[in-house]
């Protein structure tokens, strides 16, 4: 059974566009979990709610029991693959009613300014620490140092360095707007300068602001890449899908100082310690990394 056929089918009937790569990816990976423990055809079953979440809820990941927050990516996907099987909305709404509550549990955890993960607060780091890691990583490991170095003025979600491509101003004009929207173009202004055009696209989720010129510092350390690596107009700046960026980010962070530092870590690293309090830049800041002020001080601004 193609379930993400059956699932793009039915996001192109209702939106006119099929789900992101990205995203049908994430749907075909919950699907597969499901599988394991529901059964084959993940719809054979599903008016027997009790059973399926009692099946949800003993799934083990990585040698630990799952997450809220996994829980609630997977019934996610099994709604949506509901609705696009025409399930009937009285046993939709039973798995709809166990996400709000899960949303409703993690937006409590949100109101307290503290850090609500163990393992956030394993690997939390303070901003200076951060800065000497970054350092650190200069001669050691070429890409993650750029993409930390880039993140401490912007710290995107792990997916948009992903997408990022070489571009000449000439020639990112010359696109039409699907080009654009396929891609982050890492914009050579001609003058040792650099701006990133950041893809708009339909999304549930707020993008970046769309154009970002960089910093002198974070243009210097692109041009030195760019040369090092010798990355010609129209290369992915890092040879990379999103998955592996992540674990690259873990995984050299693990190496280097014994911490497992997410580009989500470093939101609340750098958010935390730029506007714990208030502060007048807040909503030009948040916008430019992809949601607003509130979502970042529930999120993101935390004591550490």
């Amino acid at each position: 059974m193609d379930y993400i056929q059956q699932i793009n089918q039915y996001q192109l009937k209702l939106n006119g566009s099929e789900y992101s790569k990205t995203t049908t990816k994430s749907y075909a990976s919950n699907y597969k979990i499901l599988q394991n423990v529901i059964g084959e055809d993940l719809l054979e079953n599903v008016g027997k709610y009790a059973t399926t979440m009692k099946h949800i809820n003993s799934i083990i990941i990585k040698d630990k029991p799952i997450t809220d927050n996994r829980i609630r990516d997977l019934l996610n996907a099994y709604t949506t693959l509901m609705k696009a099987n025409k399930i009937p909305l009285r046993i939709i709404k039973k798995y709809q009613t166990t996400i709000k509550e899960l949303n409703d549990k993690q937006n409590e955890l949100y109101k307290n300014n503290t850090l609500t993960s163990e393992n956030q607060k394993t690997n939390i780091i303070s901003l200076q620490d951060l800065d000497d890691y970054i350092t650190l990583l200069k001669e050691k490991e070429q890409t993650v140092h750029l993409i930390l170095s880039m993140m401490k003025f912007t710290p995107q979600r792990v997916n948009e360095y992903a997408f990022m491509k070489l571009s000449s101003k000439e020639e990112y004009d010359g696109f039409d707007t699907t080009s654009k929207s396929l891609f982050n173009y890492v914009v050579d202004n001609g003058d040792d300068t650099y701006t990133i055009y950041y893809r708009q696209y339909g999304t549930t989720k707020t993008r970046p602001k769309e154009i970002q010129p960089q910093s002198n510092e974070v243009s210097v350390l692109l041009k030195e890449y760019i040369l090092l690596n010798t990355i010609n107009l129209g290369d992915k700046l890092f040879n990379y899908e999103a998955p592996q960026l992540s674990t690259l980010m873990t995984r050299t962070s693990k190496k280097y100082i014994g911490r497992s530092i997410s580009s989500q870590l470093i939101r609340k690293i750098i958010v935390s310690a730029k506007f714990n309090g208030s502060n007048t830049e807040q909503k030009s800041f948040a916008e430019s990394i992809g949601h607003s002020v509130s979502t970042e001080n529930a999120i993101y601004n935390k004591e550490l």
